[in-house]
C-alpha cells in the first residue's frame, strides 16, 4: 500500500481558497476519512460460500497484517493451518477468530509501542482541548496585535513563529510531538466549518455548492491548529478526525478569548 499522507495535499498552506477547502471535504476529505474502507475490497468470485458470513472479519484481518507488514520493524506469524471445509463450523471459525484476535493484537501493540499512539493523543488532548494549555496563553500575549488584524493581512508565518516561541517557553516544551503542530488560516468561520463538514458526508448535498467566503473575519476568528502524523498514525488520527478537533479547538480558543476580556 502507498503511503496515503501526502504532505502536499494535506498542508495548511493548502487552506486559504474556500472553494479549494470546500473541494477537499468533498472529495479528497472523504478519501482520507474512509480510504481505510475502500481500498481493500473483497472479490465475491473468489469468496467461498461457507466463509460469506465472516468474509468482513477475514478482511479486517489481512487489512491489519498489511499495515503490520509494512510498519513494524520485527514480527512473528504463526504457522498457517489448513482451512478446510466441515460441517461442523466452528471448526474453521475457531480458526478465523483466533487469526483475527492475533492479526489485531499485532497491529494495536505497533501502535502503541513502535508507534506511540498514545502519546499522540496526549498531545493532542494537550494541544487543541487545551490540556494543560498555558502555551496557549503565552501565545495569545504574544500574538494579540496579529490576532485582531483582518485575515486577509494576518502573516501566517509569523503566528507560526510566535507558535513555537509559546510551545518552547511554557510546559508544552517537554511535549515530544510539538513540532508536528502548525497554524492555519481559514477563510471561513467556525459554524462554515461545521457545515462543510455535514455537507462532506451527505447524498443530497450537491458538490458545486461553496462556502461562504468572509473577507471580514479577525485573526482570531480564523486562526487554528493543524497537527500533521505519518502513517499508520493517520489511520487513528485522520483528516476528519483532526477536523473535528479543530472545530472543538477554535470553540474553546474563542472562550479563552472571552475570559481574558472579563479578567481585563
Amino acid at each position: 500500500m502507498p503511503n496515503f499522507y501526502d504532505p502536499d495535499k494535506a498542508s495548511p498552506n493548502n487552506l486559504y481558497s474556500a472553494s479549494f477547502q470546500f473541494d477537499r471535504f468533498t472529495q479528497n476529505y472523504v478519501d482520507w476519512a474512509f480510504f481505510w474502507e475502500c481500498h481493500y475490497s473483497l472479490v465475491p468470485i473468489n469468496l467461498p460460500s461457507f466463509l460469506e458470513p465472516n468474509a468482513s472479519k477475514i478482511l479486517s484481518t489481512g487489512k491489519y497484517l498489511n499495515v503490520v507488514q509494512q510498519c513494524a520493524d520485527r514480527y512473528e506469524l504463526p504457522t498457517c493451518e489448513e482451512l478446510v471445509y466441515n460441517k461442523e463450523h466452528s471448526v474453521f471459525l475457531d480458526k478465523i477468530d483466533q487469526a483475527h484476535l492475533y492479526a489485531s493484537s499485532l497491529l494495536l501493540k505497533l501502535m502503541l509501542q513502535q508507534k506511540e499512539l498514545k502519546e499522540h493523543l496526549k498531545s493532542v488532548k494537550r494541544f487543541f482541548l487545551l490540556d494543560q494549555g498555558d502555551f496557549i496563553v503565552h501565545f495569545m500575549d504574544a500574538a494579540a496585535a496579529e490576532l485582531r488584524k483582518n485575515s486577509e493581512i494576518i502573516s501566517q508565518l509569523r503566528l507560526n513563529s510566535l507558535l513555537e516561541l509559546a510551545l518552547r517557553t511554557s510546559t508544552a516544551n517537554s511535549d515530544p510531538f510539538k513540532d508536528n503542530l502548525s497554524v492555519v488560516i481559514f477563510q471561513f468561520d467556525l459554524i462554515s466549518q461545521i457545515l462543510m463538514v455535514l455537507r462532506a458526508g451527505s447524498e443530497d448535498e450537491p458538490d458545486n455548492v461553496l462556502p461562504i467566503e468572509d473577507k471580514n473575519l479577525s485573526g482570531l476568528e480564523a486562526f487554528c491548529l493543524d497537527y500533521r502524523v505519518g502513517w499508520p498514525i493517520d489511520l487513528v488520527l485522520n483528516r476528519q478526525v483532526m477536523d473535528r478537533y479543530q472545530m472543538l479547538f477554535r470553540h474553546l480558543l474563542y472562550c479563552k478569548h472571552v475570559e481574558r476580556l472579563l479578567c481585563k
